[in-house]
């Protein structure tokens, strides 16, 4: 590895990389049918693995999924493992729903803009109020609002199926973006 007394090398070479691709990103058009999951997925009042793997296999090897752990404890685990498209980040706080109205309205890069946000049911329904103020934002965004929910984990499981359910007559690209992405992941091939 190349390390100079001005710094990594390496990393600057990375660093112009990534500019370039931001701003070829940022100008170039966008087509439906090149769609990418870039998910917020937000830890709000506990770590809920089972959001997180669905998230996973949401992504798949093609999207970008960013977990925001708001928990006081702050108690996302390090996988030992390296994810392609995975970052975490800890910010322990006693306003968490106003930190994910913030996550949504500033985080990203121009031509990488979050499309979707992810969370716990469980969160949604014991905060119901915060809850709402939270998904009036991602409406106002126009970004795609995902509430996980596991009723039967023995289903979630075996990866034997999946209920998607949406409110908006214009959203079938988006569920059929969402089963092609799915079918692609190992866990629900």
């Amino acid at each position: 590895e190349l390390v100079l007394e001005s710094g990594d090398t390496w990393g600057g070479v990375w660093a112009s990389l990534a500019r370039s691709a931001l701003q070829r990103l940022d100008r170039g058009t966008r087509h439906v049918r090149n769609w990418r999951p870039n998910i917020l997925l937000f830890q709000i009042d506990d770590v809920d693995s089972t959001v997180f793997d669905f998230g996973h296999s949401l992504i798949g090897k093609r999207g970008v999924l960013t977990e925001f752990d708001f928990t006081p404890s702050s108690s996302i685990v390090e996988s030992e493992e390296d994810l392609p498209g995975i970052f975490r980040r800890r910010l322990p706080t006693e306003s968490p729903w106003t930190a994910a109205d913030g996550a949504c309205r500033f985080h990203g890069f121009s031509g990488v803009e979050p499309n979707t946000v992810l969370l716990s049911a469980r969160t949604a329904v014991r905060e119901f109020e915060a809850f709402s103020k939270l998904s009036t934002t991602v409406d106002e965004l126009d970004y795609n609002l995902v509430v996980f929910d596991v009723r039967r984990p023995d289903i979630l499981s075996s990866y034997g199926r999946l209920d998607l359910w949406w409110d908006d007559g214009n959203a079938i690209s988006w569920i059929i973006s969402v089963t092609r992405f799915l079918t692609a992941s190992e866990q629900w091939h």
